[in-house]
């Protein structure tokens, strides 16, 4: 994790069972819902992974990685970060602007 501040356990659950199964470039935090009581309620991650097939590692993440918490997940390929992020207005730029990098 390169993220100085803490996360809930649930989200550092996933991340660190995505990169051990996984081995993704970076991960990146985009949307953390929280319940009423304080507790996450949901949350989205941006895996930027090195694959041919995406929707067959999307499905696998999900197939594997188990949480109680419901979680979203959206993937890029390092070539398709590195000129998303570059173009103004994308999702990814967004991401790599105000999301949080949690593993790189």
């Amino acid at each position: 994790m390169t993220e100085n501040k803490r996360l809930p356990q649930e989200i550092t659950d996933v991340v660190l069972n995505i990169t051990k199964a996984f081995k993704p470039d970076k991960i990146y935090l985009f949307s953390n819902k929280l319940g009423s009581k304080g507790k996450t309620a949901g949350f989205k991650l941006c895996v930027i992974i090195e694959c041919e097939d995406r929707d067959e590692i999307q499905r696998e993440i999900y197939r594997s990685i188990d949480c109680e918490v419901p979680y979203d997940i959206v993937l890029y390929t390092p070539e398709e970060w590195s000129e998303l992020t570059k173009r103004k207005g994308s999702f990814a730029q967004k991401v790599f602007e105000t999301g949080a990098l949690v593993h790189e």
